[in-house]
Order: structure tokens, then C-alpha cells, then sequence
């Protein structure tokens, strides 16, 4: 069973790599074709895309990975039921880390 998901792993590797190399031909091709009109067009639209995958996913990245890390049993009580004034503790500090 542990060698079916190692070849999941490594077809969804395949597969993400294969999607990358097709959008990074894609942002590249249309620089050329801004490049052809004016290299400052070329420039900017280098520059929107950096910015633009910065935003969407850098930083959501970077967030989720400073949060801090808990486990359930340190929600759980004695009788191993949910303290939920510690989960709305707990969610709140994460909430504040992410700001």
C-alpha cells in the first residue's frame, strides 16, 4: 500500500512540474510579444507577474506556515470532551498571528 501512494506522489510531482513548465512558457511568450512592442512593456508585465504571485501566493503560503502548530489533545479534558473556551483561545491567538 505504501509503494501505490509513493507512485500518487510522484505522478501529482509529475504532474505540477508539467503545469509549471506550461505556465512559465505562457507568462514567457507573452513578455517576447510586450517585448516586441516596447521593452518597458516587457519590463512592467515581468514585474505585475512577480508582484502578482507574490501576492496570491507567497504570502498566503508564508501565513499558513508561521502559524502556530497544536494538537487536539490539547483541546480535549479529563472526559474527553472539547474545551471550547481553549479552542476560541486557541483560534484567536492564530487569528492574531496572521495579521
Amino acid at each position: 500500500m505504501e509503494s501505490r501512494s509513493r507512485y500518487i506522489q510522484i505522478a501529482l510531482f509529475a504532474v505540477l512540474f508539467f503545469m509549471f513548465i506550461v505556465v512559465m512558457n505562457n507568462i514567457l511568450s507573452i513578455g517576447d510579444k510586450f517585448g516586441d512592442i516596447h521593452v518597458s512593456l516587457e519590463i512592467g508585465f515581468y514585474a505585475a507577474t512577480i508582484l502578482l504571485f507574490t501576492y496570491l501566493v507567497v504570502v498566503p503560503l508564508v501565513s499558513v506556515l508561521r502559524m502556530p502548530k497544536t494538537k487536539i489533545s490539547d483541546f480535549m479534558t479529563d472526559d474527553i470532551q472539547l474545551d471550547v473556551k481553549n479552542i476560541e483561545k486557541q483560534s484567536n491567538r492564530c487569528y492574531g498571528a496572521s495579521i
